[in-house]
């Protein structure tokens, strides 16, 4: 209830005490009854209240109608417009930072595709790059005059040995020593690379040699210390009844052990004999060791030492071991690379003895020699391939 109904109101109330009180004094003067002065009185004052009541119902009906509908039309008038107006920027930012989202990711994406591409691209380029060589062999360039004049009978040089040309002073001593003595050590050498075959790893390269009657004790005691000296052996035991040890497993070591000793040793003879004799024949002189050859027809071969000395190209095939010596094959990439001439084919036959030499070139009728002969059949062979003999060599 407002402020100003209840001050109407108690001046009403207070204005009918006044009239009812003065009515009562006037029935009682006048002898009328109670009852009658109070309708009386009553009448007047539904009136007055009705005429009360309705200003005021009026006035708060005046005072509601403002409060209510205008105050609350006005706030949700400005609520809703703020909201529109809020909610507007909102779908407008949302728009414009999904507009630049979507733009990014689109240019985020495009660069993506184009790198794999690219990156896709020099990847396939790289896998046909890789399988050429494997299909097709890349030969060497003929650079000098021993690979062209193979070029020219159909044979391409895919590789050489060059390691074997910076070889130390003291691996150089140890094979020249091992090939001087190959007959005493041959057992022993033997011994050493069965031990490369034995499956279990935890044993693989230990050897155990038994001396017999027959063998030098101090020469294989020699060979077995200059090898432990050199790395190649370890936990090496020597007493006077056995040999034993450990064979590095290293891939070098192996290697010399098994018959690269060989290669080596005959490789220094084969360049000092040819510088030689070039020299004295007023011409120029090529080495290659360990050649990988591709014969006419796509037929691929080795061989040990290939050499020219002037015009003339010879070969020369190393064997350490009796039991393989493919003599067919010898012939068959022999006959190729000299042009059929047996002449210009040389056996290095490093178990081999004088008798067995013999029967070899008589049968063969390609040069054949032991360590022990193999520089002057070298020597030979070349000598005779120009017309010469050892005699007017010398």
């Amino acid at each position: 209830m407002k402020k100003y109904d209840f001050i109407e109101r108690s001046a009403f109330f207070s204005l009918l005490s006044d009239e009812y009180a003065a009515s009562q004094d006037a029935a009682a003067e006048a002898g009328e009854p109670a009852v009658v002065m109070m309708a009386k009185a009553e009448e007047p004052a539904a009136a007055m209240m009705a005429k009360a009541e309705e200003p005021a119902a009026a006035v708060m009906a005046k005072a509601e109608e403002p409060a209510a509908d205008a105050m609350m039309a006005k706030a949700e008038e400005p609520a809703a417009a703020m909201m529109a107006k809020a909610e507007e920027p909102a779908a407008v930012m949302m728009a414009k930072a999904e507009e630049p989202a979507a733009a990014m990711m689109a240019k985020a994406e495009e660069p993506v595709a184009v790198t794999m591409a690219k990156a896709e691209e020099p990847a396939a380029g790289t896998e046909a790059k890789a399988e050429e060589p494997a299909s097709r062999p890349i030969p060497m360039k003929p650079r000098s005059l021993l690979v062209a004049a193979l070029n020219e009978k159909g044979v391409l040089v895919l590789g050489a040995n060059t390691m074997l040309s910076d070889v130390p002073d003291g691996v150089r001593r140890l094979a020249l020593f091992m090939a001087e003595n190959f007959d005493g050590i041959a057992p022993l050498l033997t011994a050493m690379r069965s031990a490369y075959c034995v499956a279990d790893p935890s044993k693989r390269g230990r050897f155990w040699y038994a001396l017999r009657e027959q063998d030098d004790p101090d020469l294989l005691a020699d060979l077995a210390a200059r090898l432990e000296y050199a790395g190649c052996l370890n936990e090496c035991k020597i007493t006077r009844t056995s040999i034993s040890g450990r064979v590095c497993i290293a891939p070098v070591v192996n290697a010399f052990v098994i018959g690269r000793h060989a290669e080596m040793w005959s490789h220094s003879v084969t360049r000092d004999v040819a510088a030689r004799l070039a020299a004295r024949l007023g011409t120029d002189w090529e080495v290659l060791s360990n050649a990988v050859l591709t014969l006419p027809g796509g037929e691929r071969a080795e061989a040990d030492e290939l050499l020219r000395v002037g015009d003339k190209v010879f070969c020369v095939e190393v064997k350490t071991q009796q039991k393989n010596v493919d003599l067919d094959r010898f012939h068959h990439v022999g006959d190729v690379l000299t042009g059929n001439d047996p002449t210009h084919l040389l056996l290095l036959h490093m178990r081999a003895n004088d008798e067995q030499l013999e029967m070899l070139r008589y049968f063969h009728r390609f040069h054949a020699a032991n360590s022990h002969c193999y520089e002057q059949a070298l020597e030979r062979m070349i000598l005779e391939a120009h017309g010469m003999r050892m005699r007017d060599a010398a």
